[in-house]
């Protein structure tokens, strides 16, 4: 037989893979805007500023990336605060059931 999971049973492994998920859209990001700052400046004449400035370029990026995600996963007025908790529960008092 299966084992029915309770409310939360998959949040930890959701949680894990989308911590995993934005880490590699950052290294990604940061990885590709470097390589081709280095290589756009290379080819000016320049590749250490060419580097610098994709760095710079892919860390921009990367934060953009992780505050839209973060944006998709956070409703504006979902009815929870940003604990994660809704607006009635006391701190350190948990409803668990089951």
């Amino acid at each position: 037989m299966q084992e029915k999971r309770g409310k939360d049973g998959g949040e930890p492994l959701r949680q894990y893979a989308l911590a995993l998920s934005l880490g590699m859209n950052f290294a990604v990001g940061m990885a590709v805007f470097a390589a081709l700052g280095w290589y756009l400046g290379r080819k000016a004449g320049a590749p250490r500023t060419g580097l610098l400035g994709g760095m710079l370029a892919g860390l921009l990026y990367g934060a953009y990336e992780v505050w839209r995600a973060i944006r998709q996963i956070e409703p504006s007025g979902g009815g929870q605060s940003r604990s994660g908790r809704a607006p009635s529960e006391k701190h350190g008092q948990h409803s668990d059931t089951g």
